[in-house]
């Protein structure tokens, strides 16, 4: 049998004298995360409240994601720490499957709870928002929350973090059963993957499409979970014929760290130019193009191409009269000057082509108006402002009032990774970026006058 009842007894108590050793740590546990709570919970409240705008945004990392990336050192360390940690078990009846499998289970747990805090954290902030909006009506998520998203994203992370952590004590346990060979084998395989980061970065999800492009929620964990068994199997394999209580040669160990360093330094050294020596050049040459005023021009029309357009009749005003112009929140330029882009107070809008107001020359005065837009990794902070703009003729004044609702935006993002799926697509979910955040648009509205 791989496995009999005295080990089932084994990794029982391995596993409760695992966690009472390291009970000395959770107290830390609870104040760096008591820490991280009050911290984010400040700076979440602190931005909401010191909004400088009438339309402001906040916009929150999604953890999730970095567990994600920074969990593999921490298993890294305890994989290189297992025979250390196995050695002042020793005392305790096991086997090589109880050690691991205890390994494997303290682990699983350790990262199990680490989601959960993060989840804890992230419905906290969820709450704290919404008190906060029983008393402001003027704050807004930019992102749905699902709560039936929140307990499959749970999942689907948790997954993730155990199929990295699986094929992290695969590795470990290739290298305590061939440690030498292995750690040749390995210290050329890395440092290939060093020098050819950006070709492994681009073909890398090539490799794992059929997990991570998976669009159904069900078949990901069906997949997921079979590929985990299959490593944790050649894991347990691999480790139930490893003999850990060989004595270790100094010698042996320094003539493999001097060939292990050898092959790094030449793979680093001459791979780059291996590739340099087959690459095609080909004669290019860069211009230089002077930005024309009609370049400009066809800029601005299609900058306001997807402008509403007000059209006001002038035709009982004799041409050659000035039009004068007045309103409520409006920023006048010079008579000639167009803005297109502005990150000033958002309450004001940028009015531009007052020269075509003075002596008239035409029969209708059209107003261009392009409201705000300012994306933060794709959420539309503006859409929950309300932007109005009114424009009529009073006599020879032209006047124009421009309002806007104030509105506090909060991009609280989570479960980044979880966006692979169908089921949660479409739904704003997500930010655009599963890594930092992108920003761009106008904090201000733009005015565009012409006569026709």
């Amino acid at each position: 049998m791989f496995m009999v009842k005295d080990e089932f007894l084994n990794i029982k108590n391995l596993l409760k004298v695992r966690f009472i050793t390291d009970s000395r740590y959770y107290p830390w546990v609870f104040i760096v995360g008591g820490f991280i709570i009050i911290a984010s919970l400040a700076v979440l409240v602190l931005g909401i409240l010191n909004n400088v705008n009438p339309v402001n945004y906040l916009n929150v990392s999604d953890a999730s994601v970095t567990f994600l990336f920074f969990m593999p050192i921490g298993f890294i360390i305890t994989v290189i720490l297992f025979r250390k940690y196995s050695d002042r078990l020793s005392v305790f009846p096991q086997t090589n499957n109880s050690r691991l499998i205890t390994a494997l289970l303290t682990n699983y747990i350790v990262s199990a709870g680490l989601l959960i805090g993060w989840t804890v954290i992230y419905l906290i902030h969820y709450g704290v928002i919404m008190l906060m909006s029983t008393f402001r009506d003027n704050i807004y998520l930019g992102l749905n929350v699902d709560f039936g998203f929140i307990i499959a994203g749970f999942f689907v992370h948790l997954m993730y973090t155990l199929l990295i952590y699986a094929v992290i004590e695969l590795i470990g346990a290739v290298l305590r059963k061939w440690n030498y060979y292995a750690m040749v084998i390995f210290t050329a395989l890395i440092s290939l993957v060093v020098v050819n980061m950006a070709r492994v970065i681009e073909f890398l999800p090539r490799v794992l499409s059929f997990l991570i492009h998976e669009p159904s929620l069900i078949i990901f964990f069906l997949k997921a979970i079979g590929l985990w068994l299959v490593i944790t199997a050649i894991t347990l394999v691999i480790n139930r014929f490893t003999v850990y209580h060989k004595s270790q040669n100094r010698t042996i160990k320094k003539r493999v760290l001097i060939i292990c360093t050898i092959i790094a330094v030449a793979v680093v050294i001459i791979t780059p130019g291996f590739i340099m020596c087959n690459i095609t050049y080909e004669n290019t040459s860069a211009s230089m193009h002077e930005v024309t005023e009609q370049g400009v021009d066809d800029f601005i029309e299609d900058f306001y191409s997807k402008a509403k357009k007000i059209r006001i009749d002038v035709s009982h005003i004799p041409n050659g009269s000035d039009i004068r112009i007045g309103g409520e929140n409006l920023y006048f330029l010079e008579a000639e000057a167009v803005t297109i882009w502005s990150s000033r107070a958002t309450s004001y809008a940028y009015v531009s082509g007052l020269g075509s107001l003075t002596k008239l020359q035409g029969d209708t005065i059209v107003i261009e108006y392009r409201p705000p837009w300012y994306e933060i990794s794709g959420v539309d902070i503006f859409k929950f402002s309300d932007p109005q703009l009114t424009a009529y003729l009073d006599g020879d004044k032209l006047i124009i009032n421009y309002s806007i609702d104030e509105a506090t935006v909060i991009v609280m993002p989570t479960w980044g990774a979880a966006r692979q799926f169908d089921i949660f697509k479409y739904k704003n979910l997500f930010v655009e970026n599963i890594l930092g955040y992108s920003s761009g648009g106008s904090m201000s509205a733009n005015i565009f006058i012409y006569v026709e």
